[in-house]
């Protein structure tokens, strides 16, 4: 489906946005290549860009970047000794400082 994008893997599927040739062979794979993905919206600026909610049981990421209104204002991000938080707009760098509890389930919402 889409341009020049082939699925040789068992129950596979693929979408090609551009003219870059491109073959999935994984099995039970879906895949949509060299685009963005919008969900509940007709246009997307970013690889995948969703309106509502967004559920996942796991979420790997890189440094993390808060934004509002298009303007970045925080960077998020750990090195081997913590988690840092830097100010875009100053330049400044906070370290998270964690503090282990003893018993996790007695502090669960609060």
């Amino acid at each position: 489906m889409g341009r020049r994008i082939t699925a040789q893997g068992h129950y596979s599927f693929g979408i090609g946005l551009d003219d870059t040739a491109r073959t999935i062979t994984q099995s039970n794979t879906m895949a949509i290549m060299g685009g963005n993905v919008s969900i509940g919206k007709t246009s997307s600026q970013y690889k995948l860009d969703v309106n509502g909610p967004v559920n996942a049981s796991e979420f790997h990421v890189g440094d993390i970047l808060f934004q509002k209104d298009g303007e970045k204002l925080w960077q998020m991000y750990e090195e081997v000794d913590g988690l840092y938080v830097k100010s875009m707009k100053t330049g400044k760098v906070y370290k998270f400082v964690l503090q282990e509890v003893q018993n996790a389930s007695e502090q669960e919402g609060q």
